[in-house]
């Protein structure tokens, strides 16, 4: 297989590029399209909006099967007006910023993730159970034996904030899970934020919550405080952990808009 390296958002560096390539070689993938790397660390963008543009609607004409994003940062929301069709016909991959280019489908199909992670187990597994477009699962804590299913949708909690009441993202008008992280913000942030998600229009047909790692100065908030601001801002969803964001030992992938599904103390992902 194939695949490509884009920067839709801020500049990676040739560091990261360096071990993104060993990563993607060492199982068996074979390089493709490559961005430019920025000598100005000051850069917040890795190119103007038209550039960066292009470089993502060019990966999605090449021979590549899969599309990486080098690294998220700020600007993926800036390209969503010029693109006026889901870019198809290969996955990418990215997190973070990318949440912008993923939920609201500007890419039909996508996993949010890191391409960092596929050192850590079980994201390999998964990683090509997604490929292949083959069910997996994955264990949770805090079982609560929920019985609710949908389509999964995952991303970063301030990106997602800022979409809401743009045109570039509409409720979902079926069933889903909604997983949610984020890096850097302080609990009166997560606060604000989640009092505006809670009080949209868009939670309208979320059966769940999936709460991931969320993060501030390097120290990852424990889940039962997060669950807790939940609480008292009268989220009437039930909420569990699940082991994906920014920091933490175990991160793993999510396919967005799959369908999944609580089975005993595991979340099994099936393709849409």
């Amino acid at each position: 297989m194939i695949f490509d390296v884009i920067q839709p958002a801020s500049p990676g560096t040739k560091k990261q590029l360096d071990s993104l390539i060993k990563i993607m070689t060492s199982f068996g993938f074979k390089v493709g399209m490559l961005p430019s790397i920025s000598t100005n660390p000051k850069d917040y963008l890795s190119n103007p909006d038209k550039v960066r543009l292009l470089e993502l609607k060019k990966s999605f004409k090449t021979k590549s099967e899969l599309v990486i994003c080098l690294r998220g940062g700020y600007g993926s929301q800036r390209l969503l007006p010029f693109i006026s069709k889901p870019l198809k016909g290969k996955i990418l991959l990215g997190y973070s910023d990318i949440t912008a280019l993923q939920v609201t489908k500007a890419v039909e199909e996508s996993i949010h993730g890191c391409w960092s992670w596929l050192k850590h187990k079980p994201n390999p597994e998964i990683f090509f159970s997604i490929l292949r477009r083959k069910g997996f699962s994955v264990g949770i804590k805090y079982n609560l034996n929920l019985k609710v299913s949908g389509i999964a949708i995952a991303g970063n909690l301030s990106v997602l904030t800022d979409l809401l009441g743009t045109p570039f993202l509409r409720p979902p008008t079926e069933p889903f899970i909604l997983f949610i992280e984020d890096t850097c913000e302080p609990l009166y942030r997560l606060d604000r934020m989640f009092f505006q998600l809670i009080n949209s229009s868009y939670l309208k047909n979320c059966k769940a919550i999936g709460l991931g790692n969320f993060d501030y100065k390097g120290r990852i908030f424990n889940f039962e405080l997060i669950k807790k601001i939940l609480e008292g801002l009268k989220l009437n969803l039930p909420v569990f952990y699940f082991p994906f964001g920014h920091l933490g030992k175990t991160r793993v992938l999510i396919p967005q808009f799959w369908f999944c599904k609580f089975f005993c103390d595991k979340i099994v992902f099936e393709p849409g």
